[in-house]
């Protein structure tokens, strides 16, 4: 959990949250931190009680009052249910306790006059934003989101950890139906936006591209009148932006972009960048692997650049990133063992960025099979049967050796099982076996599907057994 120190006064509580009710509070009392678990709480905390899947912190305030807590926000709807009596004491009570999250977060980033760039889009956030937040980390002390903390919950614990000793955050900000990106917008005010594209995701609430362009562009909105926006001039809809947008910088591979680069895979598929800004040249040779970490740098490259890091630090910063594995699953992470290459892609998956991994996976250079376990990508509504046929046909041809799993894998390979002779659909438990009948050394491997389908646990069950 991302502890913090941010205070309050029982004045601002009053100020920032006029709707809610307030019981027992001391007016001249002082709270200083925020927390949402129990087991963190820590003496003066203000407490907010949340109603999680697996359990509703509601029914822990006696523990939060106990811990050290000297307030604690309920939300009233609970407090019925659950005949949560007040008593004698401090307990503020609100509609919506991660709305109350939102506005205490929203009031202390505006103690801090920053820059807070916000990174959001289809694919590659949270890559563009390690990749961001270690280039400007060469020269400023950097608040970076931590792990997956991009949503109404996570975003505002970020930003309450804000402290004096910060030049710069960067935030990753994260959707999944409309108005989510508008809403984190109005918490964090963002000095700087960057989009790093338009693709396929979470069709089934954003409906269409239209409606994911309109989702992730709410960013755009909520610069600040002197703020400042990095455009991805590759990106067919991003780059009419630059026609509206006041203060901007465009970046990519095409000829227009003010910083524009060019890439090629090296035989390991690792990115070789070649920048050309203002006339200035240089070159960076990545360690990640595949063309989406090649994208990402480039914008990583815009940003650091507009905050006047020098050129042979960005270069620095980038050749030594290296794609971070969270709890087992991971961005293009790779991992060799016994002589197989495991490319472990299980953070998440969309159509846009299944299409990245297959292409990467098709480009591997070596004697040994090209293999790729793809697991179901959520979220797509209607469009899930097409989408997944469209992949299915795809990686076919990019591999040679398919193994899927998942419903909507299962339905669109058993329509079409005999246009694929190279193509499996099996449970997930049983891949591992069947990968371990089947590879050699020299062999590699993509692993990539939707957080939810959680296929790290075929690497975890191969790498026991080869």
């Amino acid at each position: 959990m991302i502890e913090n120190t941010a205070s309050f006064t029982t004045t601002e509580l009053r100020a920032i949250l006029d709707k809610s009710e307030f019981h027992n509070l001391n007016e001249s009392k002082l709270f200083t931190g925020v927390s949402i678990d129990t087991r963190s709480v820590k003496q003066g905390n203000i407490f907010v009680a949340l109603k999680g899947e697996n359990i509703d912190s509601h029914t822990l305030i006696d523990k939060a009052f106990e811990a050290g807590a000297e307030v604690c926000f309920v939300e009233k709807k609970s407090m019925s249910e659950l005949n949560i009596e007040i008593g004698d004491r401090p307990i503020i009570v609100s509609d919506d306790n991660i709305e109350v999250l939102g506005e205490l977060a929203s009031f202390h980033r505006m103690k801090f006059n920053i820059p807070i760039v916000a990174i959001t889009g289809s694919n590659g956030k949270t890559t563009t934003k390690e990749m961001i937040a270690d280039v400007l980390a060469t020269k400023y002390n950097v608040l970076r989101t931590y792990e997956n903390y991009n949503n109404l919950l996570g975003v505002p614990l970020m930003l309450l950890s804000l402290n004096n000793s910060y030049d710069l955050a960067v935030l990753e900000l994260g959707t999944n139906q409309s108005g989510e990106i508008y809403r984190l917008g109005e918490i964090v005010s963002p000095t700087h936006a960057l989009i790093t594209n338009i693709g396929r995701e979470h069709l089934e609430f954003l409906l269409d591209l239209d409606g994911v362009e309109l989702e992730e562009t709410y960013i755009f909105a909520h610069i600040r009148s002197e703020g400042f926006a990095f455009v991805n001039y590759d990106d067919a809809r991003l780059k009419l932006y630059g026609h509206v947008l006041q203060k901007f910088m465009t970046f990519g591979t095409h000829e227009n972009a003010e910083l524009r680069a060019s890439i090629i895979l090296d035989n390991d598929m690792k990115p070789i960048l070649d920048f050309d800004y203002d006339d200035k040249k240089f070159s960076v040779n990545m360690q990640t692997i595949g063309l989406g970490s090649a994208y990402n740098a480039i914008g990583a490259t815009a940003v650091g650049i507009h905050f006047g890091v020098e050129f042979e630090l960005i270069k620095k910063a980038l050749e030594n990133f290296a794609s971070p594995l969270y709890h087992g699953y991971g961005r293009m992470a790779i991992e060799t063992h016994s002589d197989i290459k495991i490319i472990n892609d299980c953070y998440n998956a969309n159509p846009d960025s299944m299409i990245i991994a297959l292409s990467t996976l098709s480009k591997f250079s070596g004697d040994g099979k090209k293999v790729a376990v793809l697991g179901d990508m959520r979220e797509l509504g209607e469009w899930a049967d097409q989408e997944h046929k469209d992949i299915l046909k795809l990686a076919s041809e990019s591999a040679d050796l398919v193994y899927l799993t998942g419903d909507e894998f299962a339905k669109a390979y058993s329509e079409h099982s005999q246009m694929y002779p190279n193509v499996q659909h099996s449970s997930k438990s049983e891949i591992a076996q069947k990968l371990k009948n089947t590879l050699k050394s020299g062999d590699i491997v993509l692993v990539k599907a939707s957080r939810g389908v959680t296929l790290e646990t075929v690497i975890t069950d191969l790498k026991n057994i080869i």
